[in-house]
């Protein structure tokens, strides 16, 4: 049976995003940079999410609990709908699947059957970080940004952000962005929260399409499945 542990892990990562996951948290900004520079690389991942109506990418995710010294790794498929239509399709762990629908969130767990579900607008309030992500507001009115380094092998390939929510949230200290250099499309997300936990996202093949059937966002229940109600209220 998969662990409370494990499934609050991915409620927190819906949080980021889209996504949508920072380690920036111990990554200092870069001082040195100018103020122009840092606009520039906002203004424009601004301007990619906002013309970003679709998306595909395969994903892989890494989670580090700090308290037990435990990381678990899972990859899988993300398809994205603006507005806040969601799926992520896991194959490992096989068969896991978390589901934004537009007015719920759900994730099954095919090892003990069980469809947990929950409303969405307390994961999508007004300043939710995940907000961003769902196309419904801009980064600029949920965070403080600043410019963070990128490593020697990522330096030519990517540009990043820290980004601090404006306003508390339980599950988001701070979050690590990072965006191609060429499109500013979304290559890795990392969250930390304030317990120092981090949740990982990188991305691959990422593509927009022309059209996403709506109906590929609706949850069917699998015959046998129990369904019940998310047992912690996520990210509020």
């Amino acid at each position: 049976m998969t662990s409370f542990t494990s499934l609050i892990s991915r409620q927190k990562t819906l949080g980021a995003i889209l996504l949508f996951a920072i380690c920036a948290v111990c990554l200092p900004a870069q001082a040195s940079a100018a103020p122009a520079e840092l606009d520039d690389l906002i203004a424009k991942t601004q301007a990619s999410f906002n013309k970003t109506k679709t998306l595909t990418a395969d994903f892989t995710q890494e989670t580090v609990n700090k308290g037990f010294g435990r990381v678990t790794k899972s990859n899988g498929r993300l398809y994205l709908l603006k507005p806040a239509m969601m799926r992520w399709e896991y194959e490992t762990p096989k068969g896991l699947l978390l589901l934004i629908d537009g007015k719920k969130l759900w994730y099954y767990d095919p090892e003990d059957n069980t469809a947990y579900f929950d409303k969405l607008e307390g994961y999508l309030h007004p300043k939710s970080p995940a907000m961003f992500l769902a196309g419904e507001e801009p980064l600029t009115s949920l965070f403080t940004i600043e410019l963070a380094p990128t490593s020697k092998e990522d330096k030519l390939d990517t540009r990043a952000m820290k980004l601090t929510p404006k306003e508390p949230q339980p599950g988001v200290r701070a979050m690590l962005l990072k965006v191609d250099a060429k499109t500013y499309t979304i290559r890795e997300l990392i969250v930390v929260d304030h317990l120092g936990n981090r949740n990982r996202l990188m991305f691959s093949n990422v593509r927009q399409p022309d059209r996403i059937d709506p109906d590929f966002f609706k949850f069917n229940i699998p015959e046998g499945a129990s369904a019940r109600a998310m047992p912690n209220p996520g990210i509020k």
